[in-house]
């Protein structure tokens, strides 16, 4: 089987996916945390950084649907296909992060 060299630009997106999702899930655990301190101002923040991050990456994959959409397809890999898994991991935990939030808010009485 022959093995072909990923292209430059399908590893510089890849890359950037998985950086912006991983610095997702690093401010979402970052939230988790606050919230065992009861510090829930510094967990409204830490959620705001975790969705500006999964926005950014989303913003990536926005464009490299709309350049396949124009015929201009990046080349198929793992890289690229783990990057797509890191962000889908990264907004469910993201998502399911806050859903939990609100529940322990209700719990503790915390109106916001």
């Amino acid at each position: 089987m022959e093995e072909q060299a990923l292209d430059t630009k399908t590893v510089q997106i890849a890359t950037q996916v998985i950086i912006h999702a991983g610095n997702a899930r690093m401010f979402v655990n970052e939230a988790i945390n606050q919230v065992e301190n009861k510090n829930f101002e510094k967990v409204d923040e830490q959620l705001k950084k975790a969705e500006e991050e999964i926005t950014a990456a989303h913003a990536i994959q926005t464009d490299i649907i709309q350049s396949e959409a124009r015929g201009e397809a990046l080349q198929v890999s793992m890289l690229m296909t783990h990057a797509q898994d890191v962000l889908m991991s990264a907004s469910i935990e993201l998502h399911m992060t806050r859903r939990f939030i609100k529940l322990i808010r209700i719990l503790m009485s915390d109106p916001k």
